[in-house]
C-alpha cells in the first residue's frame, strides 16, 4: 500500500541484479531465455517497498511476466510504468 506522503519508483535497471544469477548475457536476451528471473527481481523490487516498478524497457513478455510474478505474490494493485512515461519525460 502507497504512503501518501511519498511513492518510491525503482527502475528496472537490472545489470547487477542479473550478475548475481550468474546467466550470464543482458536483460533483453534473458527475458526470452529466463524471463522468470526478469519477474523475480521486480518482486523484489515490491518486496523492498518500491510502490511502483519501472522496466528499462518492454520486450515481449516482460510485462506479462512481472504482472504474474507480482500477482503472484499478492500484489495485484502495484503499478508498473510504461517505458513511453519514462522515455517522455
Amino acid at each position: 500500500m502507497m504512503d501518501k506522503d511519498r511513492i518510491l519508483i525503482l527502475d528496472g535497471a537490472m545489470g547487477t541484479a542479473i550478475q548475481r544469477y550468474g546467466l550470464g548475457g543482458n536483460s533483453e536476451a534473458l527475458n526470452l531465455s529466463h524471463p522468470e528471473v526478469i519477474a523475480a527481481i521486480h518482486r523484489e523490487y515490491i518486496e523492498a517497498g518500491a510502490d511502483i516498478i519501472a522496466p528499462s524497457d518492454m520486450m515481449d513478455g516482460r510485462v506479462a511476466a512481472i504482472r504474474a510474478a507480482l500477482d503472484e505474490k499478492g500484489f495485484e494493485n502495484t503499478s508498473i510504468m510504461s517505458y513511453a512515461v519514462k522515455y517522455a519525460s
